[in-house]
């Protein structure tokens, strides 16, 4: 195996993980165990990379997906923090 070619694995590797850890931090929370062990793995990952000095492939798919992921969670935030009594007009209990 040509070393671009383990490059291109790695970073496969390391976008795979990201987006799984993404996806359970969507479905069950941040702290939740399989959340946290996919975190954990995609460190291993990404603190190989850094040794390596390999820099993550952001063209690849998974990251696209992960970033909207994050932005559907920032939304989600936003909206649970608003006050929504005083947003909705001429609603009442």
């Amino acid at each position: 195996m040509k070393k671009a070619d383990m490059i291109k694995k790695i970073q496969e590797k390391d976008a795979k993980l990201y987006l799984q850890t993404k996806q359970y931090e969507s479905l069950f929370g941040r702290d939740s165990h399989l959340a946290t062990a996919y975190r954990n793995e995609w460190m291993a990952i990404y603190e190989l990379m850094k040794e390596l000095d390999i820099k993550s492939d952001y063209s690849l798919p998974e990251w696209d997906k992960a970033m909207e992921i994050i932005n559907e969670m920032r939304i989600i935030e936003r909206l649970e923090e608003e006050d929504f009594a005083k947003r909705d007009i001429g609603y009442s209990l």
